[in-house]
């Protein structure tokens, strides 16, 4: 997330995630480790749902969290929406502090 979040970079998250998380930056809990700096826990990405409206209501097809990194070893998270241990987005990024 270095072109959002540069390192060594000061963040401000908020957990009132009301409306829209589109297109924004998400701060998500992992369940498994992996990262490329063996973070593991926590990861920052951009949140990208695909979703319907229907009778019932906003159905979603599918999200998806993506890195925005100059190192390509960061990767695309697919979230299986039926699998209680994927990622939770547990905060959202409100600006940043150099």
């Amino acid at each position: 997330m270095n072109r959002r979040v540069p390192n060594g970079t000061w963040a401000l998250f908020t957990t009132n995630m009301r409306g829209s998380r589109q297109g924004k930056v998400v701060l998500a809990q992992r369940r498994e480790l992996g990262d490329p700096d063996e973070s593991g826990r926590y990861t920052l990405k951009i949140y990208d749902a695909r979703k319907q409206e229907d009778d019932s209501g906003i159905v979603y097809e599918s999200v998806t969290l993506r890195p925005d990194s100059t190192d390509e070893r960061y990767q695309a998270i697919s979230i299986d929406l039926h699998d209680d241990d994927q990622p939770r987005i547990i905060a959202i990024l409100v600006l940043t502090l150099v």
